[in-house]
């Protein structure tokens, strides 16, 4: 990627969790932080999308936790949705 900022961090990880690509969406989202790019609520959307495709519960819920620190759950709707996903898919998936 020419440009590296959230954007186009977003847009490549949005793309591959969309895709069902939920591995290489949180390798993305990884290393756009070690980038020195910060994560934003449409980073957390995606990352809880991809957590949801793999039913992974620890990484879930590292998220979830890295998002109610940030304080970005407010309002925001997207995310909101994108933890009730998580849930239901992880409820449905048995113990």
């Amino acid at each position: 990627m020419p440009s590296r900022d959230s954007v186009s961090y977003n847009t490549v990880i949005a793309g591959l969790a969309g895709d069902g690509s939920s591995i290489k969406a949180l390798e993305v989202i990884s290393r756009m932080q070690e980038d020195g790019v910060e994560p934003t609520e449409h980073t957390h959307v995606s990352a809880l999308q991809a957590c949801s495709h793999l039913l992974d519960v620890r990484r879930g819920r590292e998220i979830h936790g890295r998002i109610v620190v940030c304080g970005g759950m407010g309002g925001n709707l997207f995310i909101r949705n994108a933890l009730t996903d998580m849930s239901v898919a992880l409820k449905m998936a048995g113990p």
